[in-house]
């Protein structure tokens, strides 16, 4: 009877362990990518950190990031916090569109 408990454990543990496993690569897998997005945010507004408007504003600004989504991955579906895209509803842009608007009759 002692050695039937002994192999369940056993088994339990291994099972345990391949969980842990499994969470492990998960992990990395996500801090991979999301090490990833971010060198490639920072190397893209560095590339465009010349950029400028004629009254010296730049034109590419990193505004901070998107609300979390899921990214999926062989193993499974993880949520990463990605870089923005563009400025949609924030002051700079309603400025820039009356800038680029002013010029077309009303």
């Amino acid at each position: 009877m002692l050695r039937v408990q002994d192999e369940r454990r056993e088994r339990e543990a291994g099972a345990a362990a391949q969980v842990g496993m499994d969470e492990l690569v998960r992990l990395t897998a996500q801090e991979m990518l999301a090490v990833a997005l971010e060198a490639e945010r920072r190397a893209y507004l560095e590339r465009h950190a010349a950029a400028l408007e004629a009254d010296g504003h730049r034109l590419v600004l990193g505004n901070g990031y998107h609300l979390a989504r899921e990214i999926g991955t062989a193993a499974r579906r993880c949520g990463r916090r990605g870089s923005t895209t563009g400025a949609r509803g924030r002051a700079s842009s309603r400025r820039c569109c009356r800038r680029t608007c002013a010029a077309r009759p009303r």
